[in-house]
C-alpha cells in the first residue's frame, strides 16, 4: 500500500488568469483540482473534455453553464458534468469562490499540476 499525504497550502499551483489559481492532487486513476476564483476574476471560458467531472463548491458563489443550462453554485453545491459536455463558469459576489473538481480519468493536460507527486508513484 502506498500512501501520499500533501497539503493544498504547500502544493504548487498555477495562475490561470488574473484572480484564478488552481492546484492539483491525484491518485492512481482520479484527480482533484482546487480552483480559487477571486471577485472580479474573468469567466472560465467554454470548454469540454473527455473526463467525467464532479464539481463541489466549498465557499463563495459562481454561475456554471453546462450545455447553456445555467446552475447557481454556492457552498455545498455538487454538480456532475458529463463527458464532453460544453461548460463555462463565472464567479460572482464579494468573496472568493473555492471549487474542488474531481476528474476521472486523470486529465493529461493537467499533469503538470501534480508533477510534485511523481515520487509518490515511482514504484507503481
Amino acid at each position: 500500500m502506498s500512501v501520499s499525504a500533501h497539503s493544498w497550502t504547500t502544493a504548487p499551483g498555477e495562475q490561470l488568469a488574473e484572480g484564478i489559481v488552481r492546484k492539483g492532487f491525484r491518485g492512481s486513476r482520479i484527480m482533484l483540482v482546487q480552483n480559487i476564483l477571486d471577485p472580479g476574476s474573468p469567466e472560465i471560458p467554454l470548454h469540454s473534455h473527455e473526463n467525467e467531472q464532479l464539481s463541489i463548491c466549498v465557499s463563495g458563489r459562481m454561475t456554471l453553464w453546462i450545455e447553456e443550462v445555467e446552475y447557481d453554485m454556492g457552498p455545498g453545491t455538487l454538480i456532475k458534468i458529463p463527458t464532453n459536455a460544453k461548460h463555462r463558469g463565472q464567479q460572482y459576489g464579494d468573496e472568493p469562490c473555492h471549487i474542488i473538481d474531481v476528474f476521472d480519468p486523470i486529465r493529461e493536460d493537467y499533469r503538470h499540476l501534480v508533477a510534485y507527486q511523481d515520487a509518490d508513484f515511482a514504484d507503481a
